[in-house]
């Protein structure tokens, strides 16, 4: 039951009269139950059984620390131990076949890289004392199972999230209206730009050796446009979904590719992972490595960034993924002096040359990453980093066996896209104070691109593996 499938249409019209219309003591258990009708509606059990055993473990710990001071170290490495077991469970592919029989496909593991992370952040804030345990048990299962960011994030905090659960709800048809419009915003990015992008990037990508530098060249910039339309189009659809119902969650996504350095775009790309990563792993291992000055620093990015990979998925591709933007943070740490005097030197006077030089080469070195992210294996990464200059008659042929009319949706639709992530700044949601006579024809515009552009075919949604 994907947010882009009638299938959630329907269930999203049911849930969302019976939340109205319950006392305001008992909307938290309709929200419970469609969460958790939600997640099974996937139809693997054994998830179930891990979200429910996760959440257990996690709140019961909660309250272990609480009660028991002197042993709560013990009990927060128990907690975070558990979740991290139950993740590599699933993640371990021996494993992961014993406990999955009978499943194929991307949601064989879907949403237990985010509700293991909610219940590590959550036990780790209750030891450093920037959370209170959570008593009641409905709202704390809410808070790990709340449907719209239980697949794929955002990873919210307990603090942030948990207080506006308990919140009293009202009724707010701006809240609705701005929620609905972010859906729809989101429902675009992915059926008109990601979806069209994705069958030409998967006929590269998936036979690499058949092609040479043009098209492996286009493959990889519409890979990077297809991951990003398709994960901040599912952020955009859980924000909206969520706004409905009186919850903000957090911002994912902010025009990342516009990024100057590795470092911002860290802070704008998956940015409550980012932020969870900075938080619970970076700054401890900093701390540890505190005796090595800068080489510990680089250490603990390099790890940080590891650890990234290997969450991401199993395998080298992932690892060496990891890896370069672990190398790409310490070399800008160490370099910065001299990074700063040279480009003084060269672009004083010029800022708009300085801004475009920086966005491009960051952006390129995003897409030399993503090569290894997006590869069957190192071989074929390989094959396509030594392959980009071999010929450009390729990504003609590719575009050309792709059809004009599927390049020029794709086209225009990255365009707008990229129309409201620099020109609007991503706040689709100011259409709403728009006059009239401008808001209503793009309202229209955009459902009708929605249901004569979308692609035909409906894929899952990319980061669903992870």
């Amino acid at each position: 039951m994907l947010f882009h499938t009638l299938h959630f249409a329907f269930f999203f019209l049911v849930v969302f009269p019976v939340f109205l219309l319950a006392p305001q003591r008992g909307r938290w258990g309709v929200l419970l139950g469609a969460s958790l009708l939600f997640f099974a509606a996937l139809g693997v059990p054994a998830l179930v059984v891990a979200l429910t055993v996760v959440t257990l473990a996690s709140y019961g710990v909660g309250l272990r620390m609480a009660a028991v001071p002197v042993r709560r170290t013990a009990w927060l490495w128990s907690g975070i131990a558990f979740n991290v077991l139950v993740l590599a469970a699933f993640r371990y592919p021996p494993v992961a076949s014993l406990i999955l029989i009978g499943t194929s496909g991307l949601v064989t593991t879907v949403g237990v890289s985010y509700f293991t992370f909610q219940g590590i952040s959550y036990l780790i804030d209750i030891y450093i004392g920037a959370q209170e345990p959570e008593r009641h048990l409905g709202f704390f299962a809410l808070y790990m199972a709340f449907f719209p960011k239980v697949l794929q994030g955002p990873i919210e905090r307990a603090g942030e999230l948990l207080p506006q659960l308990r919140r009293r709800f009202a009724f707010d048809s701006e809240a609705c209206r701005a929620g609905a419009l972010l859906f729809a915003w989101g429902l675009f990015k992915k059926t008109v730009v990601a979806d069209r992008a994705g069958p030409l990037v998967d006929a590269v990508y998936g036979h690499v050796t058949s092609y040479q530098g043009g098209a492996l060249v286009t493959a990889t910039y519409l890979y990077a446009l297809q991951l990003y339309c398709d994960f901040s189009g599912y952020t955009d659809m859980a924000l909206g979904i969520a706004r409905c119902f009186g919850i903000r969650l957090t911002q994912n996504f902010n025009n990342p590719y516009a990024s100057r350095s590795i470092a911002e775009f860290w802070r704008r790309w998956h940015i409550s992972f980012s932020r969870w990563i900075l938080d619970y792993i970076f700054k401890p291992l900093q701390y540890a490595l505190r005796d090595l000055g800068a080489a510990g620093s680089a250490i603990a990015l390099i790890v940080t960034f590891l650890i990234s990979g290997i969450w991401h998925g199993v395998g080298w591709t992932f690892v060496v993924w990891g890896l370069i933007h672990g190398v790409y943070m310490s070399v800008s740490s160490f370099t910065r002096s001299v990074r700063m005097a040279l480009h003084d030197r060269v672009w004083r006077g010029r800022p708009r040359l300085s801004k475009a030089w920086k966005t491009f080469a960051t952006v390129h070195l995003v897409l030399f990453s993503w090569v290894f992210f997006r590869a069957r294996s190192l071989s074929d990464a390989l094959f396509v980093l030594t392959h980009l200059g071999t010929g450009f008659y390729g990504a003609r042929s590719l575009l050309v066996f792709s059809g004009v009319y599927n390049v020029l949706v794709l086209a225009l639709g990255a365009t707008i896209v990229w129309w409201v992530d620099t020109v609007v700044r991503g706040r689709i949601e100011d259409l709403l104070e728009r006059p009239v006579w401008f808001r209503w024809p793009a309202y229209y515009a955009l459902a009708a691109a929605i249901l004569l552009f979308g692609a035909e075919r409906r894929s899952a949604f990319i980061y669903f593996q992870f």
